[in-house]
């Protein structure tokens, strides 16, 4: 496998904690620490436009899709909606206790997971709350649907992954996944594994069952906290950031290590401070990520068989 850097992109001046995906697949949004929200354009990447900046720092970012419309959660617990054609802050504003650090999209729903360990259900577009959930006394980490959007995880902070049915928004079960905070999850694209990613720095791969998820393997991936994960748009490779300052990436469903991105590797000029984030979008297959060095890296992986050297 080869990995160059493509683009190294300047504009935040705080840690980077959240990427989303755009109208179209070259266009992309990062959100920071001041409450800043960029747009970039991959085919202009000097290009950058501010499409907001809110009173808190940036957590999550979610695209609504033909409604010109980014949701925007925030470490004071404030939900915003921006309009990307009006490039300002429109009604309604919600305010959540505590801070919000995830959301998904699924259907005509938004989750959205806070602090408290509760789940919120938004009805989309007109964001009026459908439901409460609940679940933990400790923060709601991250939010992923399985690929027949029947199912729902929810990561959080007390170490154990939440199942939602989707239809009923009821919890399914809950399960112990990691020995810290559960930060990062994916499902692959075939919908047969869970793989969640923890302060524990281990990444794990649950077999998903109709009654039950069974742990197949536990990998200890890094050498401190997996921020976040993300698979390519084949879903065949899986990258994993880390507060140890790389980025890896891994083969799928065999979860070889293929290649890692870091400063320690000879010609490679990566991060310098945690790796928060990461899209990895369908131009090109670019991967981005971005962390506390303020920077966005834009990564051209090529997939090579006949070499698995890391």
């Amino acid at each position: 496998m080869e990995v160059k850097r493509a683009a190294h992109l300047k504009g935040h001046q705080a840690a980077i904690y959240a990427l989303a995906a755009g109208a179209e697949p070259h266009l992309f949004f990062s959100g920071d620490g001041n409450g800043m929200v960029i747009e970039w354009n991959m085919l202009e990447p000097d290009k950058a436009r501010v499409v907001a900046r809110v009173p808190a720092n940036v957590f999550s970012i979610n695209y609504l899709t033909g409604h010109h419309l980014l949701i925007i959660g925030t470490m004071q617990g404030g939900i915003y909606l921006v309009d990307l054609v009006k490039k300002k802050v429109v009604p309604p504003f919600l305010q959540l206790p505590r801070a919000v650090y995830t959301g998904a999209i699924v259907g005509e729903k938004l989750y959205m997971g806070n602090g408290q360990g509760i789940l919120f259900v938004f009805n989309l577009p007109s964001m009026e709350l459908q439901k409460t959930i609940k679940l933990s006394k400790q923060s709601v980490r991250r939010i992923v649907a399985h690929p027949d959007q029947a199912t729902l995880a929810v990561c959080c902070s007390d170490n154990k992954v939440y199942l939602i049915d989707i239809a009923s928004n009821e919890l399914i079960q809950s399960f112990v996944a990691h020995e810290n905070s559960v930060f990062a999850a994916t499902y692959t694209k075939d919908g047969q594994y869970l793989l969640t990613g923890s302060r524990d720095a281990h990444l794990s791969i649950w077999e998903v069952g109709t009654e039950e998820y069974n742990l197949l393997e536990k990998i200890p991936a890094h050498m401190q906290t997996i921020n976040f994960m993300t698979l390519n748009p084949a879903g065949n490779l899986l990258a994993t950031a880390s507060r140890d300052k790389s980025v890896k990436i891994w083969s799928v469903p065999d979860f070889k290590l293929l290649k890692v991105i870091d400063n320690a590797k000879e010609g490679i000029e990566a991060h310098i401070n945690s790796v928060n984030t990461l899209l990895w979008s369908s131009h090109y297959d670019f991967l981005v990520s971005a962390g506390d060095d303020r920077l966005v890296m834009i990564w051209d992986v090529q997939e090579q068989a006949e070499n698995t050297e890391v």
